[in-house]
């Protein structure tokens, strides 16, 4: 039933407070960055399916998790390198308006910019703020998708990372006493990226209160999409609104909100702009690519 929340199954189905709150509501507030109280309110069938289609509802022969050999900024730059036009970093684009010849994109300096179309590959709360004139399905679907605001940093203070160093993971989680709060997860950067160093990097997220100010190496926010009923809902509809007045959408937020599903709903864009992906060869990548 894809009307069930999370907690509406748990309770329904008998399954224990002690499995609940130290098993299933952190491993998916760890994934999701959200809090307790957001993953009892979450859809129950896409938490399955994503749980099963990632080896994650058992605790043995789970697959082998990859990680990409210097952060997702070496795709980025692998990205511009071979990338045929121009390319504009830091440019902001305060509107987008559409129009029988095509679009229009107006930067922060009121300068206007003519193109045949536009592929917003930003976040769905992004997207309809450049709109001029979004249509009624466009702030429907667009607008159903929550984002959460999330304090990141980088770090070598180990106090976020379990007392005996045995139980140190490449996640970390800590659950807070109130269910409003989300899970706190620290990730121990030397284990997930696979390098050696005598000093343990970290990166915590929500944890700026009890990390040592003194190694605080650098601070970043991240909105992350959540995932709801209406969202859920809202992601069946991107055929209504994609490829309408020269207007293209892309983003992780169409699936399960990760690295691969923003390149899956690229893939998907792209095919709807006639890019014949069978004559496409892609350059190899083995060796950027790391065990976790």
């Amino acid at each position: 039933d894809c009307g069930v929340t999370l907690g509406e199954y748990l309770q329904s189905n008998g399954y224990t407070r002690e499995f609940c709150r130290y098993y299933i509501i952190p491993m998916g507030s760890a994934i999701w960055s959200a809090s307790e109280s957001d993953m009892m309110a979450f859809p129950a069938a896409f938490f399955v399916r994503f749980f099963h289609h990632h080896g994650l509802l058992s605790i043995d022969n789970r697959p082998q998790w990859r990680v990409i050999s210097g952060g997702s900024r070496s795709y980025v730059h692998a990205l511009k390198a071979r990338f045929s036009g121009s390319v504009h970093i830091n440019h902001t684009i305060d509107a987008v308006q559409r129009h029988e010849r095509g679009v229009t994109l107006i930067d922060a300096y009121g300068d206007c910019h003519e193109f045949d179309a536009v592929v917003f590959a930003c976040h769905s709360d992004q997207a309809l703020a450049m709109l001029e004139r979004p249509s009624v399905v466009e702030k429907t679907v667009l607008g159903a998708i929550p984002y959460q605001d999330n304090s990141v940093l980088l770090h070598t203070d180990t106090r976020l990372l379990p007392r005996n160093q045995r139980g140190w993971a490449a996640w970390n989680y800590m659950i807070p006493r109130q269910a409003e709060q989300p899970v706190t997860v620290t990730y121990n950067m030397n284990i997930l990226q696979n390098f050696n160093s005598d000093t343990t990097f970290c990166v915590s997220l929500n944890q700026d209160e009890l990390i040592d100010p003194g190694k605080i190496l650098r601070r970043y926010r991240y909105s992350h999409p959540g995932f709801t009923l209406e969202g859920m809902q809202a992601q069946d509809r991107f055929h209504e609104i994609n490829g309408k007045q020269h207007t293209f959408y892309c983003g992780a937020y169409w699936f399960n909100g990760f690295h691969e599903d923003g390149v899956n709903s690229a893939i998907r864009v792209a095919r709807s702009l006639n890019v014949d992906f069978d004559n496409v060869v892609p350059p190899c990548a083995a060796q950027s690519i790391k065990a976790s």
